[in-house]
């Protein structure tokens, strides 16, 4: 009886919806000021998924590792998407350009969703072909009501100085839970020689920042409740070992206006208190900095 009655909804849900997949490929390309721009968007019944990568064109040696080094974030996100299992193969073509780098990855990617998602749902459909307290018209708008999985990635250049530049890399997944997730590798800063800046902090730093972390998460979620709040309030809201506050688990990123760190969500507290961000003036920060970011930001 079950499974007829799941036979039953499966047909009646593929009235209500196209066979196959629903291909709505879009791609646009643009280039300026030595930057290339890509955006690559595509779809199925069930996914969406959508890259938006700006990387510089290798115009010299610099450039070209910066490019080689974001390209590599690239690989890293979608080779391993779910956790620690490769999930595609590394890019290997001939053509190096950016469009065929990232329509393989996304083409791929959209593959990886779209399965995960189509065991969803028939997970889903199992469930509610055996739930015997609801009626066929229920169970029918039920699925017609199951969330579409959804993957975003972008790699943007946030800030540029003639010592540095600032590529930023954030991802938004969802797989029809309760809520999404924000993910990615955050601020990415190259020198002008195009290395990636690895060591921000000197080592200890973080015991001798206590003050100036707590100062800022202070107006960070003061700035969310609307009201000032005290030390003992934020230390209620901050989930953490030995009421010892860590760094970022990010890169912090150099601004005009001072350090900025930001936590993930998770990472110090629920996730009710979003992405903990604040700004540490550089007059106070500069002690705890290692010497390659020191000569970053010397005039």
């Amino acid at each position: 009886m079950k499974f007829c009655l799941l036979n039953a909804l499966i047909a009646a849900t593929a009235l209500l919806i196209s066979c196959g997949a629903r291909q709505t490929e879009q791609t646009q390309a643009h280039i300026e000021g030595g930057l290339e721009h890509y955006v690559y968007k595509d779809s199925t019944d069930r996914v969406d998924i959508e890259l938006d990568i700006t990387v510089p064109i290798a115009a010299d040696s610099a450039s070209a590792l910066v490019r080689d080094s974001l390209i590599k974030v690239i690989d890293s996100e979608f080779c391993y998407i779910w956790g620690d299992t490769r999930v595609m193969q590394s890019y290997s073509g001939e053509d190096n350009s950016l469009k065929a780098i990232i329509d393989y990855y996304g083409s791929n990617a959209l593959k990886v969703f779209n399965k995960g998602a189509e065991e969803d749902y028939n997970d889903r459909m199992q469930y509610l072909a055996e739930d015997t307290t609801i009626t066929p018209e229920e169970r029918q708008q039920r699925m017609q009501d199951t969330p579409r999985w959804e993957y975003s990635t972008k790699i943007e250049q946030t800030y540029e100085t003639p010592k540095y530049t600032v590529f930023e890399h954030n991802s938004y997944q969802y797989q029809g839970g309760a809520h999404g997730g924000v993910g990615g590798y955050g601020t990415l800063t190259f020198d002008s020689a195009g290395k990636k800046i690895e060591h921000f902090f000197i080592d200890g730093a973080a015991s001798k920042m206590q003050k100036l972390l707590l100062a800022g998460l202070i107006d960070y979620f003061s700035d969310n409740d609307g009201r000032k709040l005290t030390q003992e309030d934020v230390m209620q809201w901050l989930q953490i070992e030995n009421n010892q506050i860590p760094l970022p688990v990010r890169a912090p990123y150099l601004s005009a206006d001072g350090l900025v760190l930001t936590y993930q969500q998770y990472e110090i507290a629920a996730y009710a208190a979003g992405m903990p961000s604040f700004i540490l003036p550089y007059k106070d920060v500069m002690p705890y900095l290692t010497d390659e970011v020191k000569a970053l930001l010397r005039e």
